[in-house]
């Protein structure tokens, strides 16, 4: 079991599916999951992308075929809201859903995020693999 961050899928996905080898065997397990939130994440960067001229349109299609496809269990942020608030003091909201969901299934976070990498394990407890990002 573990939690992807909406950093995490995004290098997987732009990365044409051959991404860092953690998210790779991440997703070839059933058990992935991640708030609701981690649509409207991705969904953003790849909408900001077709706007500044770097993803065309039928691009930008195919990436959010493949994020609704994505095999990873959405857990209604309604039901993190509660445990989150504990994380908000040190990590944005978003990232907070993030890791009160790892926290509260006991297990790790997956995330291409410096700032969780470094302040989920050593704050909070919750085991954190860092995926480096690609450059582009």
């Amino acid at each position: 079991m573990i939690v992807i961050d909406a950093s995490a899928l995004l290098e997987f996905l732009l990365s044409s599916g051959g991404g860092p080898a953690p998210v790779t065997n991440a997703l070839s397990d059933d058990n992935v999951f991640a708030p609701d939130l981690l649509d409207a994440e991705v969904f953003r960067v790849y909408v900001g992308f077709e706007k500044r001229g770097v993803l065309r349109a039928e691009a930008v299609d195919a990436a959010v075929a493949a994020l609704v496809e994505a095999p990873i269990t959405r857990v209604p942020n309604a039901l993190l809201v509660r445990a989150a608030r504990r994380y908000s003091h040190a990590l944005s909201s978003y990232d907070a859903l993030y890791v009160a969901l790892a926290a509260s299934l006991g297990c790790m976070l997956l995330t291409a995020d410096g700032g969780i990498a470094g302040t989920a394990p050593a704050q909070f407890g919750v085991a954190v693999t860092y995926v480096p990002t690609a450059a582009r």
